[in-house]
């Protein structure tokens, strides 16, 4: 969460922790995409997904991730649908 609030300047909207400190259920604001975490348990185990989310600036929301130390996958770029996209 504090890697989004950073890298893509997400506003918290809702953060519910167990009493441990673990995530139950968040939501952050990303301009006007909503993304719904909870933390990974025995129960519930991580998984690998891909998102697309639209930000203002594209090429400066990928130069402030990497300074946060992300892999990039893909440099910002124009796509052939009229998007500038980038992967990290």
């Amino acid at each position: 969460m504090k890697f989004l609030v950073r890298a893509f300047e997400a506003t918290i909207v809702r953060d519910n922790r167990y009493d441990d400190g673990s995530v139950q259920h968040a939501r952050l604001l990303i301009g006007n995409f909503l993304i719904m975490l909870n933390e990974c348990t025995d129960d519930h185990a991580a998984n690998i997904s891909q998102m697309h989310i639209y930000v203002e600036n594209a090429d400066r929301t990928y130069q402030s991730a990497l300074r946060l130390g992300v892999t990039s996958l893909m440099e910002p770029n124009d796509r052939p649908h009229g998007d500038r996209m980038a992967g990290i």
